[in-house]
């Protein structure tokens, strides 16, 4: 699974198709949990978490969070990720410099007991 290819198609798609179909986002990231097996949702996390960490466009990046905590739960481990310790503080001060304020990595935080 090219995860980096994934993301760069989805966000040259994305608003167009949320503009056709609502649930496109969503049905999107269904597609990618159905097609990847837990060692594989373990072995993209740090590739979204640099995607993550790039990503410029906040509602974008927004959506992408959903992909990681469907990606983390996927994994069904609590093994710490590569760069997940280092990339968490960035993105957490990117969410607040953008001030989304509904976005929490809270679940993130629990899920590995960090």
């Amino acid at each position: 699974m090219d995860i980096n290819k994934y993301l760069q198609n989805l966000k040259i798609n994305w608003e167009d198709g949320i503009k056709k179909d609502e649930w496109y986002f969503n049905k999107s990231c269904k597609l990618l949990e159905d097609s990847i097996d837990s060692r594989e949702a373990f072995m993209v996390i740090p590739d979204v978490l640099l995607f993550m960490e790039h990503e410029k466009d906040i509602d974008f990046f927004v959506q992408v969070v959903d992909i990681l905590l469907m990606l983390i739960r996927k994994s069904d481990t609590t093994e710490l990720p590569k760069n997940l310790l280092k990339l968490l503080p960035c993105l957490k001060e990117k969410v607040k410099n953008y001030e989304c304020g509904n976005i929490s990595f809270d679940e993130i935080e629990d899920w590995y007991r960090i």
